[in-house]
Parts: structure tokens; C-alpha cells; sequence
């Protein structure tokens, strides 16, 4: 060995993997994402994947896992495709590729499918009779969908049935589609509910007063705390950001009396 020699390979010809220098030396990859490429690369073309076995082999928590992975899907290491089976969410698959923009996709560059199963069931070969009758007392949300008399039931309460379904699709994937109940139909009809109250009910006087008046940056970020911990509080319950946040910049151009409060319709307490 020479002197000069200062990186040393065996020389292998089973169990290895060849990765492309651009990759590794591609510096939109950060540290953790260029981890997880050489880690999924390494699999072969049909290995299943889980979050949870990205989580237990990168040694992460599970929003970080998250972080990484829609890290690399906006720079276009991974594209995410959503599937679809009879008209219901099956599953969300992760196409991993060795280059952000093939010019001609093929089989060496689309090197793996990653399915990450919605509904969160352990890979196994066995299942015992009590956990498959464990199973069905529930209903995933992810495979349920709004029929026609749940969509009516949010049109009477004034709202898009469209629109509502989609916040509750985007709440339930950000969530991991875990959710789960004995009658998805109650569970629409109390978002829908909480989705009809938190329409902020202001009197005339108060849309006059927002019309004329703005926050100062003070107020703005005075504000911004209070929505913070509103949203930390009770986004578990389905309330989002920009809701709260309407309602706490709207009551501060009233009185802030608890009365304005609860004009606002969001069913929480008062911000400050």
C-alpha cells in the first residue's frame, strides 16, 4: 500500500451497492437525508418499507422520519404517489430514485417502492383470530367516505362537503391515517358541527371595525403567541391553524370582552 493511499476498498462482487457520485456529493442533500438514501438504495426493487423501520434503523423519532423523507420528496429524490382502491385510499407509496430528475426513468434509476400501509398494521405472517376480531370493532378513517346523505348533512350546516372531507384527509395523513372509529359517520358529523361553530357570528359594528383597523406588528406578534398555544392545545381535536388564527386577529379589533370572544364561534377559550 502506498503512502498516498487514504481511502482503502475491498474489492467486492456480491452485497454491494453502487451509488452515484452526484448523489453523494449533491448539496441540497443534508446530512440525514443523504443517510437515508444510501439506506434505502441499498434494498432491493421490492422491499416493503415502513415508517416505523426507517424510525428503529436511522434511530429517529417519528417526526423527524417525516421531516427527512418530505425533505427529499420536495428536492425530488422521492416521489409520493397516493393509491387508490375502489375509490378509497389504499396507501401512500414512495418512489425512490438515484437522481432527483432522470431523463429516461428505468428500472436502475426507480430502484424502490416504499408502501407505507395506512393502516398501520404489524408486517406479520401470523394473525391470531383475537386480533383480527380486535381489528374490526374499528374503522379506519382513511377507508371511509363521506355518502350522500353525510354530504347533505355538511351542505345544511353550510359547509362544502368537498372541502371539509379534504381538511379531514389532510388531518388524519399528517397524523399517520391511525384514526380510527366505531361509526366514522358520528365522527363526520361532529367535525362538521365543530366546522359550522367556529364560522366566526360577528355583529355588524365588529366587521365595520375589522374593515378600518389593522394590527400593529406588536399586536401581530402578541397574537402570534396566543394562537401558538391554541393551536399546541387543541389541534388533537381537529381545530387548524388558520382558523384560530382568523378568530384571535378578529377579537382583537374588538373589545376583547368575552362577549367578542365568543362571537368569534370557535367553541375555545378565550386567547388572552
Amino acid at each position: 500500500m502506498s503512502k498516498d493511499e487514504l481511502i482503502i476498498r475491498r474489492h467486492l462482487t456480491e452485497n454491494f451497492t453502487v451509488l452515484p457520485n452526484d448523489l453523494l456529493n449533491d448539496k441540497l442533500l443534508k446530512a440525514d437525508g443523504l443517510a437515508l438514501m444510501c439506506y434505502l438504495l441499498s434494498k432491493p426493487q421490492d422491499w416493503i418499507v415502513r415508517h416505523k423501520e426507517i424510525q428503529n434503523r436511522m434511530e429517529w423519532g417519528r417526526d423527524k422520519t417525516r421531516n427527512v423523507i418530505a425533505s427529499l420528496v420536495q428536492i425530488g429524490y422521492i416521489e409520493k404517489e397516493t393509491i387508490r382502491e375502489d375509490g378509497k385510499f389504499s396507501e401512500t407509496r414512495y418512489i425512490v430514485k438515484d437522481s432527483p430528475r432522470p431523463e429516461k426513468p428505468s428500472p436502475e434509476n426507480q430502484l424502490l417502492v416504499i408502501s407505507h400501509l395506512t393502516k398501520d398494521i404489524e408486517q406479520r405472517t401470523d394473525y391470531t383470530k383475537s386480533n383480527k376480531l380486535a381489528r374490526q370493532k374499528k374503522q379506519l378513517l382513511v377507508d371511509w367516505e363521506p355518502d350522500a346523505t353525510d354530504q347533505q348533512y355538511a351542505t345544511d350546516a353550510g359547509l362544502d362537503w368537498k372541502e371539509t372531507f379534504e381538511d379531514i384527509r389532510l388531518w388524519n395523513e399528517q397524523n399517520g391515517n391511525k384514526a380510527s372509529y366505531a361509526s366514522c359517520k358520528a365522527f363526520w358529523q361532529g367535525w362538521v358541527r365543530r366546522e359550522a361553530k367556529r364560522r366566526p357570528a360577528r355583529s355588524n359594528r365588529q366587521e365595520s371595525a375589522s374593515e378600518c383597523r389593522t394590527l400593529t406588528l406588536k399586536q401581530k406578534e402578541y397574537a402570534k403567541t396566543a394562537i401558538g398555544k391554541l393551536f399546541g392545545k387543541y389541534k388533537d381535536e381537529g381545530y387548524r391553524y388558520e382558523v384560530i388564527e382568523k378568530a384571535v386577529h378578529a377579537f382583537m379589533l374588538t373589545d376583547q370582552s368575552d362577549q367578542s370572544w365568543r362571537d368569534q364561534g370557535t367553541g375555545l377559550p378565550r386567547p388572552f
